[in-house]
């Protein structure tokens, strides 16, 4: 869990650290759906902060209606070397979906 500053900065950098991604490596975003993927890209237009530290745009801020201080689950898989970005009503909508198939025993 993590939250951007007023320019869009995560405060936490421990998933970076997990993918082993360093300060100035081009990353490629793309928004998928409600969710922000983050993978290195020799091309790509952002990049990891110089102090280690992922900022999203603020388009993709808009996008998802993210403003400072919002609580943002971040997820980052080795396996895939990529990093997703959620924001908590998306992780909310997904465990009340979840809830409610368990609960009516639909789920397995």
């Amino acid at each position: 869990m993590t939250s951007p500053d007023v320019n869009g900065r995560l405060a936490d950098r421990s998933p970076l650290q997990v993918l082993g991604w360093t300060p100035r490596l081009p990353l490629k975003a793309t928004m998928i759906g409600a969710v922000v993927v983050l993978v290195p890209c020799a091309e790509g237009p952002e990049r990891v902060t110089r102090q280690g530290h992922i900022r999203l745009t603020v388009s993709a801020q808009r996008t998802l209606g993210i403003v400072a201080g919002d609580p943002l689950f971040v997820a980052a898989s080795v396996h895939d070397d990529q990093l997703t970005i959620y924001p908590m009503w998306v992780v909310d909508a997904a465990l009340t979906a979840l809830h409610q198939c368990t609960a009516t025993g639909h789920g397995s």
